[in-house]
């Protein structure tokens, strides 16, 4: 008999939202005078601004810009090039090269900020205060939800009301000090996720028309349920008939209809979960006969297999990593 999820009722979203924890991140105050732009480049990590105080404009590579005001929201989930500036279109300057103005490297993937990071510069116009934020998700070619995520997700204040938490943001990062405070990565961290998980959600109910992936597949009434199971109960023996009739559909049906909204089949899905999964909790220590039996595998050698397979590592060689 198949484990049902416990709790009654819950929603497939909040589940999938729940998965996203950001590992690592830094929080930046940068505050500008006019005429300013800093340009940031790529990187491997999840980059969002905040506009404390004043406005600015946030330029593409493909050389569009958006008007961001007081309390608007712009992320990357995918870490893509772009530029904030006074203006719009204005070659800016590296952010490294502030960044290392003030003795800060420039963040990568699984580095830790033991402080808030401060900037103050630009000329004597309209001053603008920006709050930055960048975490980095584990795994991020296997987290489904990331994966259907848009380059960029632009939230009016009107919008994520997060007029109310800047005031909070401020005095987190208020102290000048830059000696290593105790627990802030964990914070940070922890900050990061309640953010962006709210931006995800405004994201979902103004523009849930444009979603694509997992994301699709969790607005659907049933090809949500069968995604609920697997992120509940990923250690059950799910088939591509059992996962129908918790969809309450055909087997025929819901398997065009889940390769339709998701992009992939059900068990492809299933398999991409569990080794998300797996590689979070390797990474956080668990052995891998542990993780085997908590993901449904028969055996060690089958899950090591799978894993080999799909991440292109042997689990104890990522694990020692």
């Amino acid at each position: 008999m198949q484990k049902q999820p416990s709790g009654g009722h819950t929603d497939p979203l909040s589940d999938a939202l729940s998965a996203m924890h950001m590992d690592s991140g830094v929080l930046g105050l940068f505050e500008f005078g006019a005429p300013w732009a800093v340009f940031h480049p790529s990187l491997k990590g999840v980059l969002c601004h905040i506009v404390a105080e004043g406005q600015c404009f946030c330029t593409a590579t493909d050389g569009s810009a958006i008007t961001l005001r007081k309390g608007d929201f712009i992320a990357f989930p995918h870490g893509d090039a772009h530029t904030l500036g006074a203006e719009p279109g204005k070659e800016g300057t590296p952010v490294s090269t502030l960044l290392n103005s003030i003795g800060h490297p420039l963040w990568r993937p699984q580095s830790q900020y033991p402080a808030p990071v401060h900037y103050r510069s630009g000329g004597g116009g309209e001053r603008t205060i920006i709050i930055d934020l960048v975490s980095e998700f584990p795994d991020p070619q296997r987290n489904p939800l990331l994966r259907a995520l848009p380059r960029i997700i632009h939230i009016p204040a009107e919008r994520l009301k997060v007029l109310g938490w800047l005031d909070l943001f401020l005095e987190f990062i208020a102290t000048k000090d830059s000696t290593p405070k105790s627990g802030y990565a964990a914070a940070i961290s922890r900050l990061a996720d309640l953010i962006f998980i709210q931006a995800v959600r405004v994201h979902l109910e103004t523009d849930g028309h444009e979603t694509r992936g997992i994301l699709r597949g969790l607005l659907h009434p049933r090809i949500s349920r069968a995604l609920q199971v697997i992120h509940t109960s990923p250690d059950q023996n799910w088939t591509v008939a059992s996962l129908a009739k918790e969809a309450g559909m055909s087997r025929t049906h819901f398997a065009l209809e889940f390769f339709a909204c998701v992009g992939e089949t059900p068990i492809h899905y299933l398999t991409e979960w569990r080794m998300h999964l797996a590689v979070r909790r390797l990474a956080s220590g668990m052995t891998v006969s542990v993780v085997s039996d908590q993901l449904g595998y028969a055996s060690p050698i089958s899950f090591a297999r799978t894993f080999k397979r799909v991440v292109g590592l042997n689990p104890s060689s990522y694990r020692s990593e």
